[in-house]
């Protein structure tokens, strides 16, 4: 959000007031030591940088930050403890339950299981299947999911037009990013189960001002 008030501003002291904002953020990310958010926005920054219409030696300046932002990310005890957690916990077990769901879809290939009606379980903890798509189609099927499917590949289809062949227009490239920073993220979580959720507004309006 604040890339995008940083982008459509057109005046120097709030561009740099967002800047201060998106910097702020972005540690706030790493603090939170996790993975996917962050391993996905940044690969969704990289899209945009890559792709979009601005300067050269802005991309350069913002290269340089984040070389200059890993640096000193290295240095500090954080770094150690992010390593640490990489190492130790893996997947942190997503393998076990992304299994058990593929069996429970192989098992109810066309309709699913129902809506709230899957769960890993694991002593007394509950889990859900921690990645959207093997969520739908546990829940809905082949059948009740197909219709969620085709919309994502519409998606798909809008973020690879926009990027290829209007690229130079910042805030589609943006929001092209932030699609796909979503969708990547959703390979770990279950953010987009409810429309009204914050995650599923935003993606909405993304893909709606992609069209």
């Amino acid at each position: 959000t604040f890339l995008i008030m940083l982008i459509n501003s057109n005046y120097k002291k709030y561009k740099l007031a967002f800047f201060v904002f998106l910097l702020l953020s972005f540690s706030m990310l790493l603090l939170t030591l996790a993975r996917a958010p962050i391993i996905s926005v940044v690969v969704g920054l990289f899209v945009f940088l890559l792709f979009s219409p601005i300067k050269k030696r802005v991309k350069i300046y913002s290269l340089l930050i984040f070389i200059i932002g890993i640096f000193i990310f290295i240095q500090t005890d954080y770094y150690d403890i992010f390593i640490e957690k990489i190492s130790s916990a893996g997947l942190s077990h997503r393998d076990i339950i992304w299994n058990d769901a593929i069996d429970k879809i192989s098992n109810n290939k066309l309709v699913g299981v129902g809506l709230g009606n899957y769960s890993f379980v694991d002593g007394y903890q509950s889990y859900s299947t921690h990645n959207v798509y093997l969520f739908l189609l546990v829940s809905l099927g082949f059948i009740g999911s197909v219709g969620v499917f085709l919309s994502l590949t519409l998606a798909i289809s809008l973020i690879l037009y926009n990027i290829f062949y209007n690229h130079h227009h910042k805030l589609s490239i943006l929001f092209s990013s932030i699609v796909i920073t979503i969708l990547l993220h959703q390979v770990f979580e279950v953010g987009l189960d409810n429309p009204l959720k914050p995650l599923s507004l935003f993606l909405i309006l993304s893909i709606a001002y992609l069209n």
